[in-house]
């Protein structure tokens, strides 16, 4: 028989529950017919140049879609629990309503889209690449890794839900093998998906000396994570049409093939 896969955060066998990546209870505020898509990019491994490898695309309505990770006592109570939390906040970006958002606020807005990038990427768990002890933090305490970057925005398409999700193990040096901690394939990820008006990048570095953030430039998103020294107006972000979804996406990647890092000695 084979044996269930322990849960992403406590770390607990069996007893598993499919977890949806938006809570379904959103369904009753979006529109039939409206679109929705799921795409996730992966860049290869090694020490010569990054190729983009795989490109996976799926169409579907990402309010169904679930991924069988969690455990039901984490599901049923925690989890459950933070999103219930922030559940006045999603109905916001969904319905497209304004509000200045607090620091407690923003306190709940990040952790929510924190759990979100880490049941996303194991979608794939070959491709997850924050350690089990952040995330064994996470479940505790809700700490959020410090090498995360969390930036929120507006949009303007016809998409009302969207996710994409590239990984790549990058560093600085040519010689080394790669710099992998608890045996995991991939140390940077970039997360974007869009919930209504809202957009959300998620930027996850584990290499030292490396500050993408300081790198990346992502014009028309305000920085929520770590935390911004004043409230945030969603009335006041800059609404990103396609082609300004498509830059921030697809940011990683193209810092890839222009920069061209390979691997460093170590990771943070």
């Amino acid at each position: 028989m084979k044996q269930s896969k322990p849960c992403i955060f406590c770390g607990a066998y069996g007893n598993q529950s499919k977890e949806h990546f938006y809570p379904a209870w959103l369904a009753e505020f979006i529109e039939s017919g409206k679109v929705h898509n799921v795409a996730t990019l992966v860049t290869q491994l090694g020490a010569g140049p990054k190729e983009v490898t795989e490109r996976y695309r799926r169409q579907g309505h990402l309010i169904s879609k679930t991924l069988r990770v969690v455990c039901r006592p984490c599901n049923n109570g925690w989890m459950s629990q933070l999103e219930s939390a922030v559940k006045p906040l999603l109905v916001i970006a969904v319905t497209g309503q304004e509000r200045t958002l607090e620091i407690p606020d923003i306190t709940l807005l990040a952790q929510w889209v924190c759990l979100k990038t880490m049941i996303s990427e194991h979608a794939d768990s070959e491709l997850a690449s924050t350690p089990a002890a952040d995330r064994r933090a996470f479940y505790e305490a809700r700490a959020i890794p410090g090498y995360y970057r969390i930036y929120l925005g507006a949009q303007s398409t016809q998409s009302v839900t969207w996710l994409y999700r590239h990984s790549s193990t990058i560093s600085l040096s040519s010689t080394v093998q790669p710099p992998l901690l608890d045996g995991l394939s991939r140390n940077v990820q970039t997360v974007t998906f869009i919930l209504g008006r809202l957009v959300f990048h998620v930027l996850a570095a584990r290499v030292s000396g490396f500050e993408l953030d300081r790198d990346l430039c992502y014009p028309g998103l305000q920085k929520i994570w770590p935390m911004p020294p004043s409230p945030v107006s969603t009335a006041e972000l800059r609404a990103l049409d396609s082609s300004q979804l498509a830059l921030v996406r697809e940011s990683f990647e193209t810092y890839l093939a222009y920069q061209r890092p390979r691997f460093v000695d170590n990771v943070i």
